[in-house]
């Protein structure tokens, strides 16, 4: 019982990442909205990213993106 929990749940996690991946899904996990996520929407809008990734997209730096403020 608690292994086929701790299971569907690593499935979740990976189908979630798997996601967050392919398209900056607006749920995905934080770590890849902040970064991967918003690179791969941006990339797919000719650079037009949402309004919470504008800092990253006038500056041109993947700095603040990935937290190294």
């Amino acid at each position: 019982m608690v292994n086929t929990e701790i299971n569907a749940w690593e499935r979740m996690a990976k189908d979630h990442m798997r996601e967050d991946h392919m398209r900056g899904d607006h749920m995905a996990s934080y770590k890849g909205e902040q970064w991967r996520g918003r690179q791969q929407w941006r990339d797919q809008n000719n650079g037009e990213g949402r309004t919470m990734a504008r800092r990253e997209q006038w500056r041109g730096k993947k700095t603040v993106a990935r937290g190294e403020h």
